[in-house]
């Protein structure tokens, strides 16, 4: 026979705190962030930490959580029995998914010129997979990608005598005007079809907002810029016309104004042939 033992371990968790240098960041800002790690007790301790700072879009996709190491190792643990086979690690089966699309960027025109463009969009604004915290705590600094979204700050802590913990905290990165591509994930060629950004006005104040698209790669058909009335907290998506007349990367740069203020960005997008799968026995 055999018996469960209750053993509460809370005494071997960690309280880990971070700390952001301010609450709200521009593209490209640079962000310092504290972090201290304390027992159960309170007391500051030395620790080595993996820190993630990453894109929220990407993981609420999945429904991403901070990963905690405590739960891995002083969760409840049944009698049980596992079976797995190893077919799968040897024959594995066989993706025929098309490849996604990726940032980049282009030029501008003599109307928007000087405006800075993001182009640099990447899911990871930073990743540490060891750092070493004192008592007196830690610190990470790094420069913010050109996202306009709100990125988590991940962090598993452990010390020597197996203490676990984890800790977060939100980075939101916004400008007062702000366009977000709103893009196909693929195209073919021959393809006809109508795209272009959401332009949200944060700003306080209304205004017209003048909206310039440029293409390469890709025929732009029709007006180039256009125009919209915004009030303060409102958005609107503005379309152009495009035409995919050949394969390869097509470049994107959308740039908008409004007054003083502006933002501009670049995406790729692969254009490629038309054609399907089909499958034969033989």
């Amino acid at each position: 026979g055999y018996t469960e033992l209750s053993v509460d371990p809370t005494q071997r968790r960690l309280d880990v705190e971070v700390i952001p240098d301010k609450k709200e960041y521009s593209p490209q800002d640079k962000v310092r962030v504290a972090i201290k790690v304390r027992n159960s007790a309170g007391q500051a301790v030395s620790s080595e930490v993996s820190v993630a700072v990453v894109d929220m879009g990407v993981l609420n996709l999945i429904g991403y959580k901070t990963p905690d190491a405590f739960d891995t190792f002083y969760s409840r643990r049944p009698l049980s029995v596992n079976t797995s086979e190893t077919r799968f690690y040897v024959i594995e089966e066989t993706d025929l998914n098309e490849k996604g699309i990726s940032p980049g960027g282009d030029g501008g025109m003599a109307k928007f010129a000087g405006m800075p463009i993001r182009e640099k969009l990447v899911p990871t604004a930073y990743w540490n997979p060891s750092l070493e915290v004192g008592p007196e705590g830690g610190e990470i600094s790094f420069e913010l990608p050109d996202n306009l979204t709100t990125f988590r700050v991940m962090v598993t802590a452990l010390t020597k005598d197996s203490l676990f913990g984890s800790g977060e905290e939100k980075l939101i990165v916004k400008k007062p005007l702000l366009l977000k591509s709103t893009l196909p994930g693929f195209a073919r060629m021959g393809d006809s079809f109508e795209a272009g950004v959401v332009v949200y006005n944060y700003t306080g104040e209304e205004g017209e907002v003048e909206v310039l698209a440029q293409a390469k790669g890709i025929n732009l058909k029709g007006e180039k810029e256009r125009k919209v009335f915004l009030r303060d907290g409102e958005s609107r998506e503005v379309r152009f016309l495009f035409e995919a007349n050949k394969t390869g990367e097509a470049k994107f740069l959308f740039e908008a104004m409004m007054g003083e203020y502006s933002d501009g960005i670049a995406l790729n997008l692969a254009v490629d042939l038309p054609r399907q799968t089909e499958s034969v026995a033989l």
